[in-house]
């Protein structure tokens, strides 16, 4: 893209790759052959589903909200556009998008799930949730009980909620790197199993 986006209608833009930027504490890991794959049908077909970014204030650059495997894939294919529409710039705003899209998507590991799971409970007390009063109501029953309905609005169990929270806590960064490396991030049951174990049982394990 030379100069200013050019707007597609409504509110989809699109805007150069490297215009791009993505923050460091993204709630899903980053799957490089899923996003090449994802790029390759995009380069194949198009896309169908737009990215969500924001300008910051002050800022001429935008920052990515949602859709970091279609931004990667555009990137590993080379393909210099992509699709986007303009979200808001608070930083209540952009999580709320980021969770709740990320939560409806299933190709995500445990890890991902856990820190989703943390952010909503994080988010409860937040007035960003003011204007949506499901999504408030079951958020604060998640982070003030485990509240049933909190459960099923999540669509996973009590719990689950517990042990996606206890994962996110035990695992440092390197013995996550570790575990999807060796292709143990997408069974909750065995993390849980191994979060129990000694550190130096883990080590060797």
């Amino acid at each position: 893209m030379v100069g200013a986006p050019k707007m597609d209608g409504a509110a989809i833009i699109r805007i150069a790759v490297d215009q791009i930027d993505v923050s460091d504490d993204r709630l899903r890991a980053l799957k490089p052959d899923q996003a090449r794959a994802i790029g390759q049908a995009i380069q194949a077909d198009r896309q169908y589903d737009p990215i969500a970014v924001t300008r910051l204030p002050g800022k001429q650059r935008f920052l990515l909200v949602d859709g970091l495997h279609r931004l990667e894939g555009c990137r590993a294919v080379g393909l210099p556009e992509i699709e986007a529409r303009l979200v808001p710039s608070d930083r209540d705003s952009r999580r709320r998008q980021e969770v709740l899209s990320a939560w409806a998507r299933a190709d995500h590991d445990a890890f991902d799930k856990a820190a989703q799971v943390a952010a909503m409970a994080g988010m409860a007390q937040q007035p960003a949730f003011a204007d949506d009063e499901e999504t408030a109501s079951a958020m604060i029953a998640l982070a003030a009980g485990w509240d049933e309905a909190a459960c099923e609005a999540l669509g996973i169990s009590r719990r689950s909620l517990f042990n996606y929270l206890k994962i996110h806590r035990f695992y440092s960064d390197e013995q996550k790197a570790i575990l999807r490396t060796a292709a143990m991030a997408s069974e909750l049951v065995p993390l849980i199993r191994l979060a129990a174990l000694p550190p130096e049982d883990f080590d060797r394990a």
